[in-house]
């Protein structure tokens, strides 16, 4: 019964309110569609990355390698400068601290996140539709091309160090030529190991034999004791030059891949999914925005008389 008697109250109120209401209802709707068509619409245009050949560090995955990227400071201006960002969003750069303005306003419409699937979502909103998907593609070109400046500057610095030790081993394996090549015409001495064998083979098959004589039998001694005096360091050289020559080797693959992998143009960010000019605006829903002013309006015009009427009935 109470029920039945408020809500007959209330209608009673209602109808006792109609005009200011109504006056509440048309001056809102009015107010929240002027307002709604004075916004200007904002279009967004999204993409998709996933990061690829890029070496985790410690803990940090490739994913947030490619986010501190996108958010570095040295991208940004270079985007604003490539897609003429000051002069879209209208600063004059002769002002003081346009460049920050211009910063503050890019870093508003762009939004970069990483999702569950370890990819990168890209996200512009611009008032243009078709420069929002520009500045996207262009952000994308502009990591890539960042990327693979470090990327190829670290592998020019192996390069470079690399062909230094090359180098260095170069002058190695001919310093130890020259020492071998020593031995070879001041002793004779081509292969210490070999030579040995054979001179105490020869030494030891005629040193019994009456038919050969002294004279060649010392002959054969002389040559044993140049080998026993130089033959160890000839030996030593040998086996250094033989090392260093491997080692060479094994620099001079290493080199090649280097070169290979630098002249190979490596891509670093895979769209997978690229950015495209939005055909409906993103926001303002101006229906939204109608309904929301105008019921909150009429709301509030609600409350006051009610707290208008409630005076009333006190002071009288």
């Amino acid at each position: 019964m109470n029920s039945i008697i408020e809500s007959y109250t209330l209608i009673k109120d209602l109808y006792k309110w109609r005009v200011r209401l109504v006056y509440v209802f048309v001056i809102s709707t009015v107010f929240s569609v002027a307002l709604a068509f004075l916004i200007t619409p904002k279009y967004k245009s999204e993409a998709v990355l996933y990061p690829s050949n890029l070496q985790a560090y410690s803990s940090e995955a490739p994913s947030e390698q490619l986010l501190q990227f996108l958010l570095s400071e040295d991208i940004l201006e270079r985007l604003i400068v490539k897609c003429s960002l000051a002069e879209h969003f209208e600063v004059d750069l002769t002002g003081k601290n346009a460049r920050t303005e211009v910063n503050n306003i890019l870093k508003e419409a762009l939004s970069v996140g990483k999702t569950e699937f370890e990819s990168i979502r890209l996200e512009y909103l611009d008032a243009d539709p078709q420069v929002a998907s520009n500045v996207l593609d262009t952000l994308i070109v502009l990591v890539q091309e960042q990327i693979r400046s470090i990327h190829n500057n670290h592998f020019e610095n192996s390069i470079r160090s690399v062909k230094k030790e090359m180098d260095l081993k170069r002058m190695e394996i001919d310093s130890f030529k020259n020492k071998l090549r020593f031995y070879e015409e001041e002793y004779g001495i081509v292969n210490y190991e070999v030579q040995t064998e054979e001179l105490y083979a020869v030494y030891y098959s005629i040193k019994g034999d009456p038919k050969v004589g002294k004279k060649e039998l010392d002959e054969v001694s002389k040559l044993i004791e140049v080998l026993k005096k130089h033959g160890g360091a000839q030996d030593t050289y040998a086996r250094l030059s033989i090392a260093a020559q491997e080692d060479f080797i094994s620099l001079k693959r290493h080199y090649e891949k280097l070169v290979e992998t630098l002249e190979f143009k490596k891509i670093y960010v895979n769209v997978v999914s690229s950015a495209t000019p939005a055909e409906k605006k993103h926001y303002p829903i101006r229906w939204l925005i109608v309904l929301s002013i105008t019921m909150s309006s009429f709301f509030l015009a609600l409350i006051v008389s009610y707290l208008l009427e409630n005076g009333r009935e006190r002071n009288s």
